[in-house]
């Protein structure tokens, strides 16, 4: 007899199955974030500017599609777009596997962005899995995303070892793949969705988005999202182009590797600290160490953007881990969907803003780009400042 609250071995499957599609997702995002930069700069027509829309653009059609994605598979079946959206990585990951010029690149990695499920494939969860359940089911797969970001930080230089960046994409495209035949083949759909509620479904979310942009903290939450990823995408940026000079991009490993894992170190920390009633503190210092990595991308010394990069994971590995949980906190069972599209939207256009004004800013003059980053810094502590304290 199976107990109350308690997953059956068909909803692991399922579970799993959605939590390794977005892990996948994540992974071919971020396996090549820190050696993108130098690989564009070095495609036929590329121009700073142009190296930081293909460095950002995800961000921007990632954005652009989520919430529509959302709407639209609530009136059919969430597998489908979940399907829809993979294909859209897969066919994205392949025409930057054969990109040999700067635009096809960037055009491979705007349907990468396209194929946004996130919010398809949360809302599939919650469709799948029983109300005592759910909290548990999405905490497996939100662990399984996490834990896809920080290998993508991890095991990106040291995949570039052994191959190249076209063979990356390529692997990627081949594990999105398989995973995509089997949610086909194996994973059923379940449509538990009422469509003669959908009318009122949509006057509820107005209201719901209406509500959520007249709440200060969750504004102040959603801007905290545009700013860390503006300045993760500039320190992405930045970085490598700045320590390819002492290591070469063989030796980029040497600086990502060790700073992802001490950022994972303190965010345990840091996540624990803010757990009793300091979080507003934690996020200010997590801010306050971006800001301080970024001062210190103005120096050429190769131990001092080494430090830069410990310190700017430090705060970003608590920041990407504690403002999603927070969101989803400070919101309402009614609402977490929409407070989620908003956060993702803002985050997401944090990505391609970042990536754009940093190219275009590093190819005029390279000090301009670093103090943009700084006064994305600056505007986000002082959006900390202003928050209330709980």
């Amino acid at each position: 007899m199976e107990r109350k609250g308690k997953l059956n071995k068909r909803e692991y499957n399922f579970i799993i199955s959605v939590g390794v599609a977005l892990g996948l997702r994540q992974l071919a995002m971020l396996l090549i974030m820190p050696i993108i930069s130098i690989y564009a700069k070095g495609l036929s027509g590329s121009t700073p500017a142009l190296v930081g829309i293909a460095v950002g653009i995800f961000g921007l059609t990632q954005s652009m599609f989520q919430i529509p994605y959302g709407m639209a598979s609530e009136r059919g079946r969430r597998k489908h777009f979940v399907l829809i959206g993979l294909s859209l990585l897969i066919i994205g990951l392949v025409i930057a596997c054969l990109a040999k010029n700067i635009y096809t690149l960037i055009l491979g990695r705007a349907l990468q962005g396209s194929g946004g499920i996130q919010a398809v494939a949360y809302a599939w969860i919650g469709d799948s899995i029983e109300k005592e359940k759910r909290n548990f089911a999405m905490s497996i797969a939100g662990i399984i995303v996490g834990t896809s970001a920080v290998l993508g930080f991890l095991v990106g230089p040291l995949l570039n070892q052994v191959l190249s960046v076209p063979m990356i994409f390529l692997l990627c495209s081949v594990l999105v793949g398989v995973t995509c035949l089997y949610i086909l083949i194996f994973i059923k759909d379940r449509n538990n969705i009422d469509l003669n509620t959908v009318e009122y479904d949509t006057k509820d979310r107005i209201n719901n988005l209406k509500n959520i942009g007249k709440d200060k903290s969750m504004m102040a939450i959603n801007f905290m999202a545009f700013f860390m990823n503006y300045i993760m995408i500039s320190i992405f940026f930045i970085i490598p182009l700045k320590i390819e000079v002492f290591l070469g991009v063989s030796g980029l490993w040497k600086v990502f590797v060790p700073a992802t894992v001490i950022g994972i170190m303190t965010m345990e920390i840091m996540v624990r600290y803010s757990e009793k009633g300091h979080l507003k503190s934690m996020m200010m210092t997590a801010f306050i160490a971006c800001f301080t990595s970024v001062l210190m991308l103005h120096f050429n010394e190769e131990i001092i953007l080494f430090i830069s990069m410990i310190i700017f994971m430090m705060g970003y590995m608590f920041l990407s881990t504690l403002l999603p949980s927070t969101i989803t906190k400070m919101s309402g069972k009614d609402s977490m969907g929409i407070a989620t599209g908003v956060f993702n939207t803002l985050q997401f256009l944090g990505t391609f803003v970042g990536g754009a004004m940093t190219g275009l800013l590093w190819g005029i003059n390279e000090t301009y780009a670093i103090l943009f980053a700084i006064i994305a810094s600056f505007i986000a502590i002082i959006i900390v400042y202003r928050m209330e304290p709980n």
